[in-house]
């Protein structure tokens, strides 16, 4: 990584419009484009045609809906790319993001299509796919990587997995006790303990020293402050996205498609990083 490298890198007004015409773009086809055409762009289980996949990932049921899914988009999105220019390239940055905004709207789709209402029975024909969740659960799982990456980099693999392990097992503590499952107090054990356990057995193993601040100078401060905010994002968005449920109406909302869209977003990632090297 090199040093200072989110505050030597400009960000271009071009990508910023990009990812911000996103945002516009779900804004208008919510606000001005008329119910029939929208109902005409969700996935339907009963008659799934080929372009809806795409579509539905457009169309919210309401403008909570929608807010919710701005919101988290925009504080995902903003550290991710930030911390791409870190340790990577732009290019990088594009060709991750492009691919799942292609990828994962049909492979959510696909495995709540085939595992809910083909084997599970718990869909009916009426039921419908739609929202922007699912990009925004690969982009968490892009964001996961990215931060380990730089955690690696700056430190080494063992930092590195303590850092993947404290960041998925506080988010899952999180959902769990958003959904009834822990206690506030038996969350924090339960992520002190395993974040400990596996903080005491990678040091034991590498004979490290726990000087995480080794590193802290003014040149380098502010990329790992981007570090330390990315694992923070990515705790409490994994800790939003798996609580488990029902919405309004009683509709449930996804964990399986908020899996489905993680899970490509990891794996895109590794393959991107595979096929650049990285």
């Amino acid at each position: 990584m090199a040093d200072s490298a989110t505050s030597n890198q400009s960000v271009p007004l071009r990508d910023v419009g990009i990812l911000v015409a996103i945002v516009v773009l779900l804004g208008i086809v919510h606000v001005v484009v008329p119910d029939e055409i929208r109902f005409e762009l969700l996935f339907y289980y009963g008659e799934p045609t080929a372009y809806t996949p795409w579509t539905a990932v457009l169309i919210h049921d309401s403008l909570d809906h929608l807010t919710s899914n701005l919101v988290g988009y925009g504080i995902v999105l903003v550290p991710t790319y930030l911390l791409s220019l870190a340790v990577a390239t732009r290019r990088r940055f594009w060709m991750l993001f492009g691919g799942i905004c292609l990828i994962t709207p049909p492979a959510t789709i696909a495995v709540d299509y085939l595992v809910l209402y083909r084997y599970l029975n718990l869909a009916s024909s009426q039921t419908v796919g739609f929202g922007f969740s699912g990009v925004v659960s690969a982009l968490v799982g892009m964001l996961l990587l990215t931060t380990v990456a730089a955690v690696e980099d700056w430190y080494n693999r063992h930092y590195a997995i303590v850092a993947a392990v404290a960041m998925i097992t506080a988010g899952g503590a999180g959902a769990a006790f958003q959904s009834g499952f822990l206690t506030a107090s038996q969350s924090v054990l339960v992520v002190g303990a395993v974040a400990g356990i596996a903080g005491l057995i990678v040091v034991a193993l590498s004979n490290l020293t726990l000087d995480p601040f080794r590193y802290w100078d003014v040149a380098n401060r502010e990329t790992l402050i981007l570090v330390g905010t990315s694992g923070v994002i990515v705790s409490l968005s994994l800790a939003t996205l798996f609580r488990v449920e029902l919405g309004p109406a009683g509709r449930f909302v996804s964990v399986l498609g908020h899996g489905t869209g993680m899970l490509t977003g990891i794996a895109l990632t590794l393959i991107g990083d595979h096929l650049s090297g990285s």
